[in-house]
């Protein structure tokens, strides 16, 4: 049994960002979107192109999972 405390991962409630993608984003999290003087990877489930508005869904230590909207 894993305390859930000890992992940093922050919900979608906590971190309502949203913002247009300038690059393509994907699984491999080789995008980056700078936010609170933190340079952050981006990830997809799904592929989103460049352009489209995204929210942060759920965060990891130093990566955002991101949706399209």
């Amino acid at each position: 049994h894993r305390d859930l405390h000890s992992f940093p991962t922050r919900r979608s409630s906590d971190l309502k960002e949203t913002f247009v993608i300038t690059t393509d984003v994907d699984i491999r999290g080789e995008s980056t979107h700078l936010y609170s003087g933190i340079k952050w990877k981006l990830k997809s489930h799904q592929p989103i192109n460049a352009g489209t508005m995204v929210k942060v869904v759920k965060t990891d230590v130093g990566v955002m999972w991101v949706e399209a909207l």
